[in-house]
């Protein structure tokens, strides 16, 4: 009697989280029901074993109802990034749902539990796995981890096993509810996808963004067993390492997965050109989501899915040594222009090697969560005088937090001056000499009068009339303008 009463009330509890996960994500604390996902996900494990399917069923209702919940963490990460204490929270509850679902699934397409699993609910469960070990692979790529170590091995054997079953291009609904279909192909072309779009050289909110232009693109995606013009990318399913670059015409053939972009491409092309006339596709853009990074994804995509093979520009020698660091413009402001001996909030980092273009840095885990690609930054050696100005352009972090930190160098020399456009005055960064009919980069905040197209420059007591030409790179809380020297 007692296990009975023990059943109901568990069973009570699982149907309350139910309608409580029903409720629209904007009306529900969502951190607080993922994190209890987690745990009604982790009984209903356990209950596998004896009730089999109906078990199964319930956790792909958990799946299928943290959707719109995980979203929502998503959006509220991204908007708290800039708060750690924060923004942490958000990112460890996502991560633990998925990884607890993926668990789930790895543990319920085990041998040993094949018997209590009705044969119908086998591709379901194969595709769902892929498709949570996608979202995890998007989930760690926004705090620039790389995807579990063993996550391709994994994906190997399950692609390997529907193709031997012959399910690996049949069409599975998800949703009851819905029409939309996915399958075995589809999902695993979004995770080679995903991990050769580059997003170690993205923003965390451009990682979301790759993600819905990848799925909006996913129908145009080809698997090809042999290497084929407009092939950039391949996954070998025996060596359980991660998807590749390769060059079609050195390729060895082999158990491999080619990645065929050359439709997806054509896709990227049409979508660019609507969202160049403010027409976005209302599953790529939201109003937490500009339009320009929109754009901004599907270029990228398209410079590392057709064209020109990229190269490296610049021989990297290595380097080691101290650094001083400050992040942001204001900082940077603050010091240049008291010429402070020592710097505030000063960040200690260690210098691994170094280029004709920039550097690469090891970043402490506490420091590293609270940079992103985009970022600028000035880096001064620990013997150094000169501040070297740069922008963050990759991330790569391991499983203790630390972070490998690829930096462009915009300036090695910066001064600071004062820019008027007749109705403000504001400091603004100098990052090259001032010569008349020449051209000269400027660092300032993007409120600031330096945004002007007309501007008059003031350094050390002389004045120049400066026009914009354009902007160059545009980040969080601050632009590097070129401008025309009159």
């Amino acid at each position: 009697m007692a296990d009975a009463a023990d059943f109901k009330s568990k069973q009570g509890a699982l149907d309350a989280l139910v309608r409580a996960m029903r409720v629209p994500a904007e009306q529900a604390d969502s951190r607080a029901l993922i994190d209890t996902a987690a745990m009604a996900v982790e009984h209903c494990l356990v209950e596998l074993g004896v009730s089999g399917s109906p078990a199964l069923a319930r956790i792909f209702a958990f799946d299928e109802l943290a959707q719109p919940h995980l979203r929502r963490l998503t959006n509220d990460y991204l908007a708290a990034r800039s708060s750690p204490d924060v923004t942490s929270g958000h990112w460890a509850i996502g991560i633990a749902f998925l990884t607890t679902l993926s668990a789930a699934y790895r543990s319920a397409l085990d041998a040993g539990n094949a018997p209590n699993i009705a044969r119908g609910d086998h591709l379901e469960l194969m595709v769902r796995q892929l498709r949570c070990m996608g979202n995890l692979l998007k989930w760690r790529a926004m705090a620039y981890f790389a995807a579990d170590s063993a996550l391709w091995s994994e994906v190997a054997v399950i692609y390997r096993r529907a193709r031997n079953d012959g399910l690996a291009g049949r069409q599975v609904a998800l949703r009851r509810d819905r029409s939309a279909q996915t399958s075995i192909e589809r999902e695993m072309a979004r995770l080679i996808a995903l991990a050769s779009a580059g997003l170690d050289q993205m923003p965390p909110n451009a990682v979301e963004v790759i993600d819905r232009i990848v799925r909006y693109a996913l129908p145009a995606f080809q698997l090809l067993a042999k290497p084929a013009e407009g092939v950039r990318f391949s996954f070998a399913l025996g060596d359980g390492l991660p998807p590749r670059r390769v060059d079609v015409a050195t390729e060895t053939g082999g158990d491999v997965l080619y990645l065929w972009c050359e439709e997806a491409v054509v896709v990227l092309d049409e979508l660019a050109s609507v969202v160049a006339r403010g027409l976005a596709p209302a599953a790529l853009t939201d109003r937490t989501v500009p339009r320009e990074t929109v754009l901004g994804g599907a270029y990228h995509l398209r410079r590392l899915w057709s064209g020109p093979r990229r190269t490296r520009r610049c021989r990297r020698h290595p380097l080691t040594g101290k650094l001083r660091a400050l992040m942001g413009i204001k900082r940077l402001q603050s010091q240049l222009g008291e010429k402070v001996e020592e710097a505030v909030d000063v960040w200690q980092w260690n210098m691994l090697d170094v280029s004709r273009n920039g550097m690469g840095i090891l970043v402490p885990a506490a420091d590293c969560s609270q940079i992103s690609v985009g970022d600028i930054l000035g880096v001064q050696a620990e013997d150094g005088e000169s501040w070297h100005v740069g922008i963050v352009r990759r991330i790569v972090r391991v499983e203790s937090g630390e972070g490998i930190v690829g930096i462009e160098t915009v300036a090695k020399s910066v001064t600071t001056a004062s820019v008027d456009n007749g109705q403000a005055l504001s400091d603004v960064l100098l990052c090259d000499p001032i010569r008349r009919g020449g051209s000269v980069r400027i660092a300032h905040s993007p409120e600031e009068a330096a945004a002007g197209d007309l501007v008059f420059l003031s350094q050390s007591g002389r004045v120049c009339k400066l026009r914009r030409l354009s902007t160059l790179v545009r980040g969080s809380g601050y632009e590097l303008s070129s401008y025309h020297v009159l």
